[in-house]
């Protein structure tokens, strides 16, 4: 089973190049586990999580490249501004993927973007 998850962000992570912007990283992100909702909805609802986040955020590094750069940010210690964005993103994905008619992979990215940024302003 772990070597199953690991696969699945192997797979997603090698969408992200190392010029990407965190927009199009999160549309591509929510596009992707929008296409298996089952199978990431039970990834991301797993109680081993915290453990698997620090595989998945060190996977997903380049994801998050650019979301980090706000003054408040720069003085916190770059595990924690990580951590931070990582549950965001999963406490956002898990939202949508629980949504009966969920809103277009673009959408949830830009509200996720907006949460990430104001959570580090």
């Amino acid at each position: 089973m772990l070597a199953t998850r690991r696969r699945m962000f192997d797979e997603l992570s090698s969408d992200f190049g190392p010029d990407m912007d965190a927009e199009t990283g999160l549309a591509i992100f929510f596009e992707r586990i929008g296409g298996d909702r089952r199978n990431w909805m039970a990834i991301l609802k797993l109680e081993e999580y915290p453990r698997f986040a620090e595989y998945a955020g060190g996977r997903l590094s380049l994801f998050l490249k650019g979301l980090d750069r706000t003054e408040n940010a720069r003085r916190l210690p770059r595990p924690l501004v990580a951590r931070f964005v990582t549950s965001t993103v999963r406490s956002c994905a898990l939202w949508w993927l629980d949504q009966p008619t969920p809103c277009q992979p673009a959408e949830v990215a830009e509200m996720t973007k907006a949460l990430i940024v104001q959570g580090l302003g």
